[in-house]
């Protein structure tokens, strides 16, 4: 991905998180000190931006998901957690709350994103297996376990809940976490 480009993706997340989806090219182009023209020479709309957008987002976790995997200093169990929690990293962060809509305005970029959180479970349900095997998790079915977060994540991208909670998706994620690793139940050690 060139520079251009590049710029131009950080500058429409940082427009999103301000207005959503209804921001224009010509606030986008503005903001970029550059001409609708120019712009448009570059990307060829709204619509091939966030497909951009989606790219980059997955690439960068299959990214931070190696090298974790390749962190010899973390075991199991904070391989998975992080991999989990794993956002994407670039220039500037995107305001999740707002992604719900996508799925009104682009839904083959929605479906797109779906495809991406459905799929990418491999590594994830091989550490599962490896932390039962290990004795660090307790058994489970790791189909559940799968639809479980797959569906808490989806729910948090697809509906207003982020926003009507005032929570960000990170830390959403992060609850979710706690929950799933430690249980409701009090420890009393």
């Amino acid at each position: 991905m060139n520079q251009d480009v590049t710029r131009i993706l950080e500058a429409a997340i940082e427009v999103f998180d301000e207005k959503g989806l209804h921001f224009t090219m010509d606030e986008l182009a503005s903001r970029l000190g550059m001409s609708k023209r120019t712009l448009y020479e570059l990307v060829s709309g709204k619509e091939r931006i966030v497909e951009l957008l989606v790219e980059k987002t997955f690439a960068s976790i299959k990214e931070q998901e190696k090298a974790i995997l390749a962190d010899g200093s973390l075991d199991t169990a904070q391989k998975f957690r992080r991999i989990l929690a794993l956002m994407p990293s670039f220039g500037v962060r995107i305001d999740y709350r707002k992604v719900h809509e996508i799925r009104r305005y682009f839904p083959d970029q929605y479906e797109n994103i779906r495809n991406h959180l459905d799929s990418d479970w491999e590594i994830t349900l091989d550490l599962v297996e490896a932390g039962v095997a290990e004795g660090r998790f307790a058994p489970v079915n790791a189909a559940v376990l799968k639809e479980l977060l797959y569906s808490t994540m989806e729910t948090m991208l697809n509906d207003k809940f982020l926003a009507q909670n005032n929570l960000s998706y990170e830390d959403a994620l992060c609850q979710i976490l706690d929950i799933v690793f430690d249980g409701l139940l009090r420890r009393t050690e």
